[in-house]
């Protein structure tokens, strides 16, 4: 067996083939047939006695050591590692023990023993190979954070920390389902192609349908839908499934967002906000602590501005004074918002610009413009305000929620708006949705419902720097051409 780093990569690969070839001559490429015994894990679990009993154990080889007229090696499988040893005295084990490479999938057979430096081991007395690795077995230490997410599955092999994360992450998923389910809430699939674009603000993936003619969209949200379920009589549903939206990726944000949007019955948004409140206790994220014990912070979105800048409550409400603001800001967004100076977006943006990263402890912005709130009721108090919060940890946005709007004739009016805004260049805006206003027709009930970012929220959980390591695999720009 060549010691590590003693051929290049191109006579390593090749010699990778043959010993594949060989296995074919032999009958015994990619076998079906091996029986495990146990897990790793499992294994490590049995007492050791020399007259044990016999185990069949299977992984990938991540290390292999020779010495002299023994070699020992590692395996990793789901659930944890194992040393192998093998003796020169088993002929037929040690000379197959010689054919493998670093990355080999393998099924070995023997008893356990425990060396003299105290490490519990496999003596290997048969082998199978069960999946040549045929490319280049790069330890992660030589991996960028670009490649492990373009190959995630070389990720994973290598690292057992990586797969305890989406492991977590798993959980995080279920306990949502739990956490709602003990409520009453009911989970429901709805549509993930809608005929109209809606639900959101944002600008959708078009796709079409050959049989019937027409374009389709992939949804942006399913708040209408869970809104018709309301008016067909359920009273709490929630879904937990992936959006979709045709706009640039950040660390913060994925096209295919995996959202939990639920909405309730005979509620309203205060209701939500005083659910909100995470368990008690605290976070690590990005060199912060975060408290999320109750009571959050909580302030207007004006008013954020206010404290932000030093500006006055005048100014914040002066759409020409926010413009010249906007116009410092880089991006196409601000060069749209002195184009077209409306209030409401104007507060959205130099929001989401200069104050969003700034709310690293727990945090609800409330007093959103109605006009940036085209599905949320507005104010009593304040009709250019909606009933409506957004909750901001560590810097992001993590729910937005608000009392719904079920005036038919209200939502009505904002869609002709939004219509317009649309055949006036606005891609992001919503189109008339008829057959949502036809629901509405027949009465909802007044009602409050939420969108939690689950990517974002796992990011927060888990301590992650961006949402690409949180998905499993994520979209990432191609690689270029010729780059290996």
């Amino acid at each position: 067996m060549k010691e590590k780093g003693s051929l290049s990569i191109e006579e390593a690969l090749a010699q990778r083939q043959r010993r594949l070839d060989g296995l074919r001559e032999q009958g015994q490429a990619y076998p079906n047939s091996f029986v495990r015994s146990c897990t790793l894990r499992e294994a490590r679990a049995r007492p050791v006695a020399e007259d044990g009993p016999e185990l069949s154990l299977a992984g990938r080889l991540t290390n292999v050591r020779t010495a002299g007229k023994a070699a020992f090696a590692n395996i990793a499988d789901a659930d944890g590692e194992l040393q192998l040893y093998v003796q020169q005295d088993a002929a037929e084990a040690f000379a197959w023990f010689g054919e493998l490479d670093f990355g080999d999938v393998v099924g070995v057979t023997g008893r356990l023993f425990t060396t003299r430096r105290g490490e519990l081991t496999l003596r290997v007395e048969r082998g199978v190979t069960l999946a040549k690795c045929l490319q280049n077995y790069t330890p992660k230490s030589a991996a960028t954070d670009e490649r492990q997410r373009k190959r995630r599955y070389l990720a994973l092999a290598q690292q057992p920390e990586l797969r305890r994360r989406f492991a977590a992450r798993t959980r995080l998923l279920a306990a949502t389902r739990e956490f709602f389910g003990a409520r009453g809430f009911l989970e429901v699939e709805t549509p993930m192609l809608h005929a109209v674009q809606g639900g959101a603000a944002a600008r959708p993936f078009t796709t079409e349908h050959q049989a019937l003619g027409r374009d389709y969209f992939l949804r942006i949200a399913p708040e209408l839908y869970l809104k018709r379920l309301l008016v067909g009589g359920y009273e709490k549903v929630f879904e937990l499934n992936r959006s979709f939206r045709n706009e640039g990726m950040s660390d913060d944000s994925d096209f295919m967002d995996l959202t939990a949007e639920f909405i309730q019955a005979l509620a309203a948004v205060d209701w939500l906000e005083r659910g909100a409140d995470f368990t008690p206790g605290k976070l690590n994220f990005k060199d912060h602590e975060i408290d999320c014990a109750a009571p959050f912070a909580r302030i207007a979105l004006p008013e954020s501005l206010v404290r932000r800048h030093g500006w006055s409550a005048a100014e914040v409400e002066d759409a020409g004074f926010l413009a010249k603001q906007a116009a410092a800001l880089p991006g196409a967004k601000a060069a749209k918002a002195q184009t077209e100076p409306e209030l409401g977006a104007l507060q959205c943006l130099l929001f989401e610009k200069t104050v969003e990263d700034t709310l690293i402890q727990p945090t609800f912005v409330t007093d959103f413009p109605a006009s940036m709130s085209p599905l949320a009721r507005r104010s009593d108090a304040d009709p250019t305000r909606a009933e409506r919060f957004e909750l901001y940890v560590g810097g992001r946005e993590i729910a937005n929620a608000f009392s719904e709007l079920n005036d038919p004739e209200e939502q009505a009016r904002v869609f002709e708006e939004q219509a317009a805004r649309a055949a006036g260049g606005d891609a992001e805006a919503m189109r008339y949705d008829e057959d949502y206003i036809a629901a509405l027709r027949y009465g909802m009930p007044p009602a409050a419902g939420a969108g939690i970012g689950i990517d974002r929220l796992a990011m927060l959980l888990l301590d992650c720097a961006t949402i690409r390591d949180v998905i499993l695999f994520p979209q990432q720009r191609p690689e270029r051409e010729g780059k290996d």
